[in-house]
């Protein structure tokens, strides 16, 4: 998406900065509509606190991580990896 201005090569909190707008209306948007769904990838924190504020009985969030790394490294560039809104409807795996 061009009107983004996303460089894939300035790193995942840049890179989750810039997409943030369009997640946070698309998650609003299926939480209107009570749709389950898992977003993966460049998020960061303060984003997902902010989402789970507005909707605290939908958003559930995963954070995933490494287990044998230096964390010292990624704290600055690592996003969360999911965003999880539930609406209470059993989702069938």
């Amino acid at each position: 998406m061009p009107e983004f201005a996303i460089d894939p090569g300035a790193g995942n909190a840049v890179v989750a900065e810039r997409l943030w707008p369009l997640v946070r209306e698309m998650s609003m948007s299926l939480l209107r509509d009570g749709v389950d769904y898992v977003f993966e990838g460049e998020l960061l924190p303060k984003h997902v606190a902010a989402l789970r504020n507005a909707y605290p009985a939908q958003v559930k969030a995963c954070f995933l991580g490494y287990t044998d790394i230096d964390p010292r490294p990624r704290c600055t560039t690592s996003a969360p990896t999911a965003i999880i809104p539930t609406t209470g409807r059993r989702v069938h795996r």
